[in-house]
């Protein structure tokens, strides 16, 4: 799974626990990208503590996808950050 703007790791965590009935299909993480510093330390510490390098600290606008690799599904969630002018849609 490629996630935009992925906050704490929320949606990750429900996508990457969930009980899939047929045990050949499951989620995994592949990337994800985030605009805070902060918010992608605590990201890698709730989803991805075995691949750091995975969590892209960058503005997503202007992440080159076409390098990440293969994915199966994206995920996006909105961000808004009071103050900072910064509003994801």
């Amino acid at each position: 799974m490629g996630e935009l703007f992925c906050r704490l790791g929320g949606l990750a965590l429900a996508a990457t626990t969930a009980k899939i009935q047929k045990p050949e299909y499951k989620i995994i993480h592949k990337w994800t990208n985030e605009y805070d510093l902060e918010t992608c330390n605590t990201y890698i510490r709730n989803i991805c503590s075995y691949d750091a390098d995975s969590v892209i600290h960058s503005d997503g606008r202007k992440l080159d996808i076409e390098h990440l690799g293969d994915i199966d599904a994206a995920s996006t969630q909105l961000a808004y950050m009071e103050g900072h002018h910064i509003l994801y849609r």
